[in-house]
């Protein structure tokens, strides 16, 4: 399927590196190129990390209990090398597998709504996610992950939510019942400011 988004690849205000972005653990708004992106990313790497070890649980409902992806997308869009077509002057159609790391997601997790959308802003970018070659088979997590129990699957699709601004908190993600026997909160020590690595302001 070939899709025309009327916005194509430019330099971004704010560049991504590719060991915090590996592509089965990106976010949607990481895919769609959204320069004003946070930590909710990094809950969404974990939410996909979180269900590889899931599936190593017994009971789980997939071919083995080796650890296996919830979205194992061969490709990512704008992130990826694709081939422009047509003629000189005329805008470029980008292919788009079904394979592609956003459909895989939206297979996986249901066509989102508007307001799923909304936190993208722009008209293009959510049209161009209407025309996505998707066909969703949404995944149960309960049956998928039936050793899993209640609040692993509940803190799960907290942290899958399409939207950033819905997806929960690393705060929420500690004070998840999830976590309630094991944490330790007399124990932790909290960081006076945030951490800053000076590799992340590379210019390569």
């Amino acid at each position: 399927t070939e899709v025309s988004p009327k916005y194509e690849r430019t330099e971004f205000i704010r560049r991504l590196t590719t060991h915090v972005v590996t592509r089965w653990y990106r976010p949607p708004e990481i895919i769609l190129m959204q320069t004003n992106y946070g930590s909710a990313i990094d809950v969404w790497a974990v939410g996909c990390i979180f269900a590889e070890l899931l599936s190593i649980l017994k009971g789980y409902s997939g071919v083995s209990r080796e650890k296996k992806p919830l979205f194992p997308g061969t490709s990512c869009l704008f992130l990826s090398p694709f081939r422009a077509k047509g003629s000189a002057g005329r805008s470029s159609l980008i292919s788009v597998s079904h394979s592609d790391q956003l459909c895989v997601i939206i297979n996986a997790l249901g066509i989102p709504s508007e307001e799923d959308l909304s936190f993208l802003g722009d008209k293009d970018v959510i049209d161009f996610c209407k025309q996505l070659p998707v066909n969703p088979n949404v995944v149960n997590f309960e049956e998928r992950y039936p050793s899993a129990g209640s609040d692993a699957i509940d803190l799960l699709k907290g942290m899958l939510r399409f939207n950033p601004l819905k997806r929960i908190t690393v705060e929420e993600c500690l004070n998840h019942h999830y976590f309630d026997s094991v944490r330790k909160k007399a124990t932790e020590v909290k960081a006076a400011q945030p951490i800053s690595f000076d590799f992340e302001n590379d210019e390569e």
